[in-house]
C-alpha cells in the first residue's frame, strides 16, 4: 500500500494479475496431462505437421507461463 494508506492503481493491477495467474493455474490443472504434452510424432502430410507444430509451440508457451517448462 502507499504512504496514505490506500491502494494504487499498480497494486490493484497486481493484484488482479496474481489472481488471474492463480485461475488459469487452476483451469490447467483440471485439464487432461495430455492437453499440454509435447507431441513428438513426425506427419507425413505437411499440413498436418504444421497444425501440430503450432499446437506445440503454444502449449510450451502455456506451459512456461504457468512455470511448468518440465510438464
Amino acid at each position: 500500500m502507499s504512504a496514505s494508506g490506500r491502494r494504487t492503481q499498480v497494486e490493484a493491477i497486481d493484484d488482479l494479475t496474481a489472481q488471474l495467474r492463480l485461475s488459469n493455474q487452476l483451469t490447467a490443472l483440471a485439464l487432461p496431462v495430455a492437453v499440454l504434452r509435447h507431441d513428438d510424432k513426425t506427419y507425413t502430410d505437411p499440413v498436418t505437421q504444421a497444425r501440430v507444430d503450432k499446437k506445440n509451440r503454444k502449449r510450451a508457451e502455456v506451459r512456461a507461463a504457468l512455470g511448468w517448462d518440465n510438464a
